[in-house]
């Protein structure tokens, strides 16, 4: 059996499922964005019951496995949030004791549990614990195999920056982690990798929180790279003919962007397939810059990344190959 964690909302793994249906391939879908799946735990047996399925599903029965977003949805019903607790005593601080204590034993027992999937499943295509790579260790091993990266520098103070873009020009800035992404009903708080200038400086304080920052890249275009189990399927995202997406191509028009399929030189696509290797991916979405004198420059990887988009503009059917090695 094919287990797969996602969401509902997830339409690019609705698209893979559509080729293990056609194909006839038994698979499990569980969503974080819904109760569709409650897992048992007794006495070392792990078992799951899923809304889609008539039956008691046994751990042991999976035989491939997909992390691609959490689809373990442990947050208690609202319903039932506070059932338990007395109403005298229920003021502020104890119920964020409590809540904090309920999480807490949630995510172990979601670890727990993917702990066991990823044990039972002979191949995996992403696990729970590579969901999340730390970007600056990435660039280092990136830089040891021989692909370029752009010169990064960890800054809180305003005087280093102030001196650095004195030295180097201006500097970007973007998230160490991941960046904001709150989409609400009325409004979206959204943050993108932004250009710093000197004329920045006046508006930010002496100090401020570790920020990560790179040198500003003059760049021909983008390229995407899709790596699924050794193979780079590489598409070309002209974001700097685009007003505004210059800095970061996500800030453009999906409609207004070009993409094409492009050719990595062999010895990139190496460097990239050895890298994927020593991070233990069998997938992942691959971010460079090709600059203004040809060089191709590593920014990330992003080992649950989007890629649907690329591979349709592009006719590379990365639904159906991803659905052929589960």
């Amino acid at each position: 059996m094919i287990a797969i964690s996602s969401r509902l909302d997830d339409f690019a793994i609705s698209r893979v499922i559509d080729w293990l249906y056609f194909w006839g391939k038994n698979y499990l879908r569980f969503n974080g964005d819904c109760h569709d799946i409650h897992f048992k735990y007794s006495n070392g047996k792990l078992s799951a019951r899923s809304v889609y399925c008539e039956r008691d599903i046994d751990i042991s029965e999976i035989t491939s496995f997909w992390y691609r977003k959490c689809g373990i949805n442990l947050a208690l019903p609202p319903a039932t949030a506070h059932a338990d607790l007395p109403h005298d005593k229920c003021e502020a601080y104890k119920i964020d004791h409590y809540k904090e204590f309920l999480k807490t034993e949630f995510l172990v027992y979601r670890a727990f549990i993917f702990e066991q999937i990823q044990k039972q499943a002979s191949f995996k295509l992403c696990e729970y614990e590579k969901r999340e790579l730390n970007k600056l260790s990435v660039l280092v091993i990136a830089r040891n195999i021989g692909l370029k990266t752009p010169a990064t520098y960890i800054i809180n103070k305003k005087s280093e920056l102030k001196d650095l873009i004195k030295q180097k020009g201006d500097m970007i800035v973007k998230p160490m982690y991941e960046g904001v992404y709150d989409v609400q009903k009325s409004r979206a708080y959204v943050s993108y990798t932004s250009l710093v200038t000197e004329a920045d400086l006046s508006s930010i304080p002496d100090t401020f929180p570790h920020a990560l920052f790179q040198e500003k890249i003059e760049k021909r275009f983008e390229l995407r790279v899709i790596y699924i189990a050794g193979r780079c399927y590489a598409v070309a995202l002209f974001t700097q003919e685009l007003e505004g997406a210059t800095i970061n191509g996500r800030r453009c028009q999906p409609k207004d962007l070009r993409i094409v399929p492009y050719r990595l030189p062999d010895s990139i696509a190496q460097k990239l397939s050895h890298l994927m290797q020593l991070l233990d991916l069998q997938f992942g979405a691959v971010d460079l810059i090709v600059d203004s004198n040809g060089a191709y420059v590593f920014l990330e990887v992003n080992p649950v990344g989007q890629f649907t988009a690329y591979g349709t503009a592009c006719n590379y059917y990365l639904e159906k190959e991803l659905a052929s090695l589960l």
